[in-house]
């Protein structure tokens, strides 16, 4: 929605909103637009390449490790 107002204002344009306003609409756009774009780079990368990174570290002896020291330093759960 606010890609649309934003848009139409630039669409639109200082002869009918002002100079200031079509810059302000222009910098919200842009704002708008890269937050967008790194929101959706995250969502790829938490979709597709987390998954297969985490396998791959939970097969190391890296991980391995960890858990061992994480199970000395935290209580198990009673079930």
């Amino acid at each position: 929605m606010v890609f649309v107002v934003t848009g139409g204002i630039k669409l639109l344009g200082p002869e009918v909103f002002g100079k200031g306003a079509v810059g302000a609409a222009t910098y919200v756009h842009i704002t708008l637009a890269v937050v967008t774009d790194i929101l959706l780079l995250l969502h790829i990368y938490l979709k597709l390449v987390w998954p297969t990174l985490r396998e791959v570290i939970r097969g190391t002896r890296l991980f391995f490790e960890y858990q061992r020291r994480r199970k000395l330093t935290v209580p198990m759960r009673i079930q």
